[in-house]
């Protein structure tokens, strides 16, 4: 038993076997993209692959429901892009693309200057907005989610002296991945790097770790995941997993210069550090 078609795919198979091929899908997705909802894109193509047709041949190519063609073909009038015949019945035709697009993309581009005015407005108004007085509230640290990569990228980037990291297997593997540039950059300026990982399946770690001369990073292998996932930059700023196992991009990460809670992860990254010698 075949699988049943939505209305959109069964629109997109009917905009093909009307000979609009590829440009279906590709249309309404451009379509919308200029402005047009996808129903209202999807009646425009309809005519402009009939040529002339009636409601009722708009209706049947691309699949609208009969109670809402005309309010459909009425809102495409109104745009400007399409056009009714005074014929029996009422027939209809497509604007030539070219013009539809320049006008949909002149549309388009008016309210993005537009917003984008109105959001220079608001940032610069509330620059000049009192701030509350900030509360005497201990504050242990921030929770960051998915921004967590690009925090990463920084803490790295920003960091003089030295990184300590506990990871799991699947974190560090991500940590190589996103963040290579910013770790080769933090030894050449000489921030030494540690890392206590766990130890990896087939041993393959990545190339570029084999290439380092080990006079500023050292790396050395836990026999299992292990409890806890974090970073130390510089003994002052710590990011601190929510799982171990938890891959580095999606989070979250507590990200904390809590002279209490670096202290901890300093001291337990410590012990493990030596257990592991």
């Amino acid at each position: 038993m075949q699988p049943k078609l939505t209305n959109l795919q069964a629109a997109h198979q009917s905009l093909g076997y009307h000979k609009l091929g590829g440009v279906g899908l590709v249309g309404v997705e451009v379509l919308v993209g200029l402005g047009l909802t996808g129903r209202q894109a999807r009646v425009f193509l309809a005519v402009l692959r009939l040529g002339c047709g009636r409601a009722v041949d708009v209706m049947g190519v691309s699949l609208v429901h009969h109670q809402e063609i005309y309010p459909l073909i009425n809102s495409l009038l109104s745009l400007g892009l399409i056009r009714k015949h005074l014929t029996k019945p009422l027939t209809y035709t497509a604007a030539p693309f070219a013009e539809v697009a320049q006008q949909l993309l002149q549309k388009k581009t008016r309210q993005l200057n537009s917003l984008t005015m109105q959001t220079q407005q608001l940032a610069e108004r509330l620059q000049t907005c009192p701030r509350p007085p900030q509360t005497a509230t201990p504050c242990f640290g921030t929770l960051f989610g998915s921004e967590q990569t690009k925090k990463h990228h920084q803490a790295i980037a920003e960091a003089q002296g030295s990184i300590e990291f506990v990871v799991s297997w699947v974190r560090f593997r991500q940590l190589c991945f996103h963040c290579e540039a910013e770790l080769k950059a933090a030894l050449k300026r000489g921030v030494r790097i540690r890392v206590a990982v766990e130890k990896p399946p087939r041993h393959n770690y990545p190339k570029w770790i084999g290439t380092l001369d080990g006079s500023a990073f050292e790396l050395r292998e836990m026999a299992a995941v292990p409890p806890v996932a974090f970073a130390i930059f510089d003994g002052a700023e710590v990011a601190v997993a929510y799982e171990p196992t938890t891959r580095l991009t999606l989070g979250p990460d507590l990200w904390s210069r809590h002279p209490g809670v670096v202290a901890v992860c300093c001291g337990y990254f410590d012990r493990l550090w030596a257990a592991l010698k």
